[in-house]
């Protein structure tokens, strides 16, 4: 894995987070509720990514990813 999502290849982030152009991104509605300012939204979106997962939610992850089950309800 990367240390930061922009080091990732096929990650959203910077046109998500850092106002990177990207033909094949659009913005879904969870993105732009985030804010109706796209500086502001941007903002947002980076935001969701200075915190570390906490480890229920890592082994969450982990459990659905290897046994091929969907995460979340």
């Amino acid at each position: 894995m990367v240390h930061r999502a922009n080091q990732y290849r096929w990650s959203s982030y910077p046109a998500n987070g850092q106002a990177q152009p990207d033909t094949l991104i659009t913005g879904h509605s969870g993105y732009r509720k985030l804010s109706s300012g796209e500086e502001q939204r941007k903002a947002r979106y980076r935001e969701l990514f200075t915190t570390r997962a906490n480890e229920r939610d890592i082994h969450s992850i982990r459990e659905a990813l290897s046994t091929n089950q969907v995460l979340g309800g």
